[in-house]
């Protein structure tokens, strides 16, 4: 009986094991599947935005109403690229979100700011068209979606804080305004009488 025993609790730890083994592999697996699939590049290409994991092997595409202006996204007068798209966690899910600054011809009706969820859904658009009055001029509601500056959370912890710059179709006045990650409502906003370039965010 003691031997039958000994080769019995032998058998059970070397089928635990092979378990643990297969099963510790399969979440390795799993785990390696999802940072190979999570977003990590785009490009455009007419009217499509294209995203890529880091194999350049395409998992989405995203189709917009007009075709994009290719030389908003590239040449002298572009504005930087990571203010144009780029890929992050934004609201601290664990999660590689991306925004886009979708910008063609037509003027301000072919531009609008999208964040898209890691897997391709569109999970707002931001489009905006108040008006505001300066003196005896009133500018909007046709606004420019210039760029989006990602920074770190003012207020700490996971996530980002998205800052959204806008200008008139006069090209005066200039808007900073603070987007909400999940729903992309405005938080906060800044007037400026000139362009807005750069963003310096001061969490002493």
């Amino acid at each position: 009986m003691g031997v039958a025993a000994l080769v019995t609790a032998a058998v059970m730890v070397v089928l635990w094991m092979a378990w643990f083994y297969r099963h510790q592999r399969g979440e390795a697996v799993r785990e390696g599947a999802r940072v190979a699939e999570a977003p990590a590049d785009w490009q455009i290409d007419l009217d499509t935005l294209v995203v890529s994991d880091r194999q350049q092997h395409t998992l989405w595409t995203h189709t917009f109403p007009r075709g994009l202006s290719a030389g908003s996204y590239e040449g002298p007068e572009a504005s930087p690229r990571a203010t144009l798209g780029g890929i992050a966690d934004v609201d601290g899910d664990g999660r590689r979100e991306l925004w886009f600054i979708a910008k063609a011809d037509g003027g301000p009706a072919g531009t609008a700011l999208y964040l898209f969820e890691h897997d391709g859904r569109v999970r707002w658009k931001y489009q905006p068209s108040l008006s505001v009055r300066f003196g005896k001029e009133t500018f909007g509601p046709s606004w420019f979606v210039s760029r989006l500056f990602v920074t770190a959370n003012p207020g700490g912890g996971s996530g980002r804080a998205l800052w959204a710059v806008l200008y008139d179709a006069a090209l005066f006045p200039s808007l900073l305004q603070r987007l909400d990650p999940l729903t992309g409502q405005p938080l906060s906003a800044f007037w400026s009488n000139g362009y807005i370039i750069s963003l310096a965010l001061d969490v002493a």
